[in-house]
């Protein structure tokens, strides 16, 4: 029986075997979890605003001020985001 050891030994002597990924990607253009976590302290501090499209202008906002170069997603891009939440969790 050949162990995994020997097997790692042998990729690694002849430079053939498994390749490692070096990182996770390109990053993300937007800071997704941020949005995520600042919905959530919003909808639990102020309870959910009247509409959802008030949610949406206020992440909008959100990602102007937390954002290096002041860039934001389109309107209709968060609002795909927050309409799960919305539905999930709004009482009304």
């Amino acid at each position: 029986m050949i162990t995994a050891k020997e097997i790692d030994r042998f990729e690694e002597d002849h430079g053939i075997g498994r390749t490692r990924s070096v990182g996770p990607g390109a990053p993300l253009k937007y800071d997704w979890d941020g949005f995520y976590i600042a919905v959530l302290k919003r909808i639990y501090s102020n309870g959910f605003p009247a509409r959802q499209r008030d949610l949406v202008v206020e992440m909008q906002e959100w990602f102007i001020a937390n954002s290096a170069e002041g860039d934001a997603p389109d309107e209709s891009t968060i609002r795909r985001r927050i309409q799960a939440v919305w539905k999930e969790l709004n009482p009304a």
